[in-house]
């Protein structure tokens, strides 16, 4: 059984992000972590979905 692995969502000042991280658009990041929790974790240092003004536990 392969191992989930979960994407982390930053800001684009985050200092955890990867200079491999790429933007993606406030829509599609709120979809993200709303619609796919197991999948898209907001970064517990920026949290975006807080700036976004969406609550994800």
């Amino acid at each position: 059984m392969e191992a989930s692995r979960v994407a982390l969502i930053h800001t684009g000042s985050c200092p955890k992000g990867f200079t491999s991280s790429r933007p993606i658009e406030a829509n599609l990041v709120r979809q993200a972590l709303m619609n796919d929790p197991k999948g898209f974790q907001a970064c517990d240092v920026c949290r975006p979905d807080t700036e976004l003004g969406i609550g994800v536990a």
